[in-house]
């Protein structure tokens, strides 16, 4: 009776082992499954903010060709040296604000980019 008594007792423990080991993998699971769609939320963020900005790339680079074939007077008396360095400078300008504003949400990196993006293009003549 008593080998019995202890068998239950040592099922008993190995259960409640058991179920501890379950709880505690099922609460890994909902962690786990929070945590993936924390990183699918800010992959759609990003992914949003990445199209934004190629919008807005996409207008400049638009005004810059109208003004560049409608426009010729703009790079009259401009030589090759000087129209490489300006065009580096704003690389440069656009790389370091994406790299900037990478952190922030669509609409606040958004409108800084494209007012950037404008003044560095207005003010490089």
């Amino acid at each position: 009776k008593l080998d019995m008594k202890g068998c239950e007792l040592v099922e008993k423990k190995h259960l409640l082992a058991v179920e501890q080991k379950l709880k505690l993998a099922e609460e890994e699971i909902q962690m786990y499954k929070r945590r993936v769609e924390e990183l699918q939320r800010e992959m759609q963020e990003t992914e949003d903010s990445f199209k934004y900005w190629i919008t807005i790339l996409e207008e400049v680079a638009q005004d810059n060709w109208v003004r560049m074939c409608f426009l010729p007077s703009l790079c009259a008396g401009i030589d090759n040296v000087t129209l490489t360095e300006a065009i580096l400078s704003l690389i440069f300008k656009i790389g370091r604000n994406l790299q900037t504003e990478a952190g922030r949400g669509i609409y606040e990196a958004g409108t800084h980019l494209k007012r950037t993006i404008h003044v560095a293009f207005s003010t490089e003549r």
